[in-house]
């Protein structure tokens, strides 16, 4: 196989701990699952951050998909193999999501309701829109926006002078930085966060950051970077995000961090260099992270209804949170091996698509 064709498990990998970081801040903030004493304070500080892992999602996404575009694939064909990736497991989360909401007495809107089984809710600023049905769904109505512009887009980044390449990162890494600045400037408004957070245009730029890293490193233009300070760099620069203004939290201080954490690990995997990200067991979770993203609210939101310890020492604290996360996995695993993986294969075993089998980033975000 050659150098751009090979396999990057590492990056497989690396999903797990970034799902992990968006199911942390939910269960500490939407399920208040360690509730207010001291635990709970000292969690909320170290998750405030998760929703950025939903930028390494995009990050990733962009890289994942042009190392293992082939040219010259229609785009019909790319986005037929993107539908039969991520569609099914995330019908049967909407599904139980809605069901899970119903039976719990919060019927989702109608309007937010059918936005978000067609992926469109993320182009609205209506939080009853954008979060309806599923929390988290949002984050793949971006994702969707990517994969339908992608096979316009890849042509004119391979044409693109390789000289030129680190100046355009440069020019998109800017933009989330002048939306972040708008957004304070508007004084915290939902409509200004909408913009910096959820709006699909406004997260562009991380996935064709990704993308174009991909090319820099398939040509070795990108100078190598050690893995373990760029793990480092990107836990620390998770620690501080959760210490800035929201707007800022979101895409600014974390794209170099993680941009950089992708290199690395990308590098380490052309290099040969094996580690723990090459676990069988750290390839398993970064396998199911999409279902695990799915399910994170819903089997929240049941496990929340259910658990109601009269005690509240950090002994159940702690077993709550680990019983959540247990929970979550398997359930995960079971859309896995249920849905997402055997539909995929009869639609690959009834065609044959010039397009690389690539296990989505964000699926949370291939």
């Amino acid at each position: 196989m050659s150098a751009d064709r090979r396999n990057l498990p590492s990056l497989t990998a690396l999903r797990a701990p970034a799902a992990f970081a968006v199911f942390g801040f939910h269960a500490v903030g939407l399920l208040a699952m360690f509730g207010r004493g001291q635990l709970g304070r000292a969690a909320g500080k170290f998750f405030a951050a998760g929703p950025t892992g939903v930028s390494f999602f995009f990050l990733l996404s962009g890289f994942v998909l042009t190392w293992s575009r082939r040219t010259g694939a229609p785009a019909p064909t790319f986005w037929r193999q993107r539908a039969f990736r991520i569609l099914p497991a995330y019908v049967v989360a909407w599904a139980f999501g809605f069901s899970v909401l119903t039976a719990l007495g919060h019927r989702p809107p109608v309007t937010g309701s059918i936005a978000s089984l067609f992926l469109v809710q993320a182009w609205s600023s209506n939080p009853d829109v954008i979060f309806a049905v599923n929390i988290v769904a949002w984050s793949l109505a971006v994702e969707a926006v990517f994969y339908f512009v992608f096979p316009y887009l890849l042509p004119r980044l391979l044409r693109l002078e390789a000289r030129l390449r680190p100046m355009l990162m440069l020019s998109l890494a800017i933009i989330p930085v002048g939306l972040a600045a708008a957004q304070q400037l508007g004084h915290g408004s939902t409509g200004y966060l909408w913009l910096v957070a959820y709006f699909p245009l406004a997260r562009l730029p991380e996935f064709l950051i990704g993308a174009l890293l991909a090319l820099e490193i398939r040509e070795q233009r990108w100078r190598p970077i050690p893995l373990a300070p760029a793990l480092v760099f990107a836990f620390a620069g998770f620690l501080l995000a959760g210490r800035v203004p929201a707007a800022f939290m979101w895409v600014v201080v974390t794209l170099v961090p993680y941009t950089l954490l992708l290199a690395a690990a990308a590098q380490a995997d052309l290099a040969g260099r094996s580690g723990w990200l090459h676990h069988r067991l750290a390839e398993r979770l970064g396998v199911w992270s999409y279902s695990f993203y799915l399910l994170q609210v819903p089997i929240g939101l049941l496990f929340a209804h259910f658990w109601h310890p009269a005690d509240r020492s950090t002994p159940l604290q702690i077993a709550g949170f680990i019983g959540y996360l247990a929970l979550t996995w398997i359930a995960a695993a079971a859309l896995y091996g249920a849905v997402e993986r055997p539909l995929h294969a009869r639609f690959t075993a009834r065609r044959t698509a010039p397009v690389a089998d690539v296990i989505p980033a964000l699926e949370v975000a291939s």
